[in-house]
């Protein structure tokens, strides 16, 4: 009977928890697409003012939330595929401090920084084609 009450309370986390997760990483993604898209155009405009620098702050932090969570339709305990969703995010998350960096240079290098937006695209791209 304990094992029986144990297997539920097993089966019954993995299903209720993943649907949690997946609904707590909606939003952090919507954030992190608003974030990257008000960074673009600064970068393209050559803009780096606090504010600039806030919303590269923010995404930053978005990033390294949706590391935390996984998307829809992935196991948690799939660990090769948990594992490769974090190391794309791990690798979001590095090009996201060298934006950081980036938009903390007077005057703002927009190629630089553009090219840095592009990889990091290039990754949003690649995780969403992988990740649906």
């Amino acid at each position: 009977m304990r094992v029986l009450l144990i297997g539920f309370t097993v089966l019954s986390t993995m299903l209720f928890s993943a649907p949690a997760m997946t609904s707590e990483l909606q939003p952090v993604m919507k954030s992190i697409g608003a974030g990257f898209k008000a960074t673009f155009k600064n970068a393209s405009r050559g803009i780096n003012s606090e504010e600039a620098k806030l919303v590269v702050l923010n995404l930053k932090n978005d990033i390294e939330k949706a590391s935390s969570l996984l998307p829809a339709g992935v196991n948690p305990g799939d660990t090769e595929i948990v594992a490769r969703y974090q190391a794309m995010m791990q690798e979001l998350l590095e090009k996201s401090i060298l934006l950081e960096d980036s938009f903390s240079t007077n005057p703002l290098d927009k190629m630089a920084t553009i090219g840095i937006l592009k990889e990091m695209d290039a990754l949003r791209k690649k995780g969403h084609a992988v990740f649906k």
